[in-house]
């Protein structure tokens, strides 16, 4: 059996450069936000192949909107 690498939301705020707050507030409000994999009452954590997915979509639209933002002369 393969071991899942997983995270915490310390380690997911810190990736993402936001508090815990800002994770807790994205679980409920971001509908493909990746779901905690742990039970109730436990440390909340993600599987980090998950969140790194979720990440580098989310890196990848910004520079998109980015670019073309530039491209039309907006900065």
């Amino acid at each position: 059996k393969d071991d899942v690498e997983l995270m915490t939301v310390n380690q997911v705020a810190r990736l993402f450069g936001v508090t815990r707050w800002s994770i807790f507030k994205w679980m409920q409000r971001i509908p493909d936000f990746p779901k905690s994999v742990t039970p109730a009452g436990c440390q909340i954590k993600f599987i980090k192949q998950e969140i790194l997915d979720f990440f580098y979509k989310e890196v990848n639209s910004y520079a998109e909107a980015k670019s073309t933002y530039s491209a039309i002369g907006i900065s």
